[in-house]
């Protein structure tokens, strides 16, 4: 197997670990952690596009970047119950990276973290 093929074996090889399974009862909680890294990722994007051009007070801009970390914190408090729990957390990862200029001039590692993050979101979908 090369390439997707090899890709797609692993994939179904994790999904059907039982650590990756979501019991019927935790299914409502895990979308909460998708949604909260969905809310993260969009949150983030829109105070950066927003806040220079509204010209945002200091109050504002702390009022929603404590939005943006109270979802980024309810993310990262729980493990992930599936591959979709999985993708979402690397959607958000990767943003913070990006949005905080890790990537730039970055070290070899820290631009192959951010690769298998890519990869992660990619496979998980």
């Amino acid at each position: 197997m090369t390439g997707p093929a090899n890709r797609r074996a692993i994939l179904g090889s994790l999904a059907a670990l039982p650590a990756l399974t979501i019991p019927l009862a935790t299914a409502a909680l895990s979308s909460d952690l998708v949604r909260n890294a969905a809310f993260a990722v969009g949150h983030g994007d829109w105070i950066n596009a927003t806040a220079g051009i509204e010209n945002w007070g200091d109050a504002k801009l702390d009022e929603e970047i404590e939005r943006y970390w109270e979802a980024f914190d309810q993310v990262t408090a729980r493990a992930s119950g599936g591959l979709h729990e999985i993708q979402a957390k690397a959607r958000l990862s990767l943003r913070e990276m990006e949005d905080s200029g890790e990537l730039e001039n970055a070290n070899p590692g820290l631009l192959l973290a951010a690769d298998v993050l890519r990869e992660v979101i990619a496979l998980c979908a």
